[in-house]
């Protein structure tokens, strides 16, 4: 009888021993991922030109010619006057852009140790709901401080935009293992 109650004894030891060791960094990162929420309160969608590479040198000049300037006062007087304000307005349309869009979100943690930042999923839908595009998100938490919300601007590039388009954010818990290395927050893990 005796041996069976140091048997039961050293168990439960041992299964509090356990239980109460310390997770991996790994393991608490997920265990803060988990206890965060992030909520998206608004976009704005802005156009940035997108600068143009100089036009590169033909060699078809000669000597005293700039390229893309006529030679003589004659031609360039009559390239002022062939130049319509069609061409003009073309010309200033025909700058290509890049579509930017800015999210604003909520950001929360119940964790004791919130992340200094999170990645989230991006889902962007078209007016039907179809989705257009998923992609992951960092978004940036460096004074996020437990049970009070952060509000914080990310600005997603390049989006194929149209009007009646929307956007969802999640946090993704548990994260797979072997997709770890695409989240900023276990990637910090293996550089420290």
């Amino acid at each position: 009888m005796l041996s069976i109650a140091r048997l039961l004894i050293a168990l439960v030891t041992l299964a509090v021993l356990f239980g109460c060791a310390p997770s991996s960094p790994a393991d608490q990162v997920e265990e803060a991922r988990a206890q965060t929420t992030v909520e998206l309160i608004s976009f704005a969608v802005r156009e940035e030109p997108v600068a143009s590479p100089a036009p590169e040198p033909t060699g078809d000049t000669e000597e005293g010619e700039v390229e893309g300037e006529p030679a003589g006062e004659e031609d360039a007087v009559g390239a002022e006057d062939a130049a319509g304000e069609e061409d003009v307005e073309a010309a200033a349309t025909d700058v290509p852009v890049r579509t930017d869009v800015l999210l604003d979100l909520l950001v929360s943690s119940a964790a004791d140790d919130p992340l200094s930042g999170i990645t989230v999923e991006l889902e962007h839908v078209d007016g039907d709901q179809n989705v257009k595009d998923t992609r992951l998100l960092w978004v940036p938490t460096p004074n996020l401080v437990r049970a009070v919300g952060a509000q914080v601007t990310v600005t997603v590039e390049d989006v194929d935009y149209a009007e009646g388009d929307g956007f969802s954010v999640s946090v993704r818990s548990p994260v797979p293992e072997g997709e770890r290395s695409e989240y900023g927050e276990f990637q910090d893990l293996s550089e420290s």
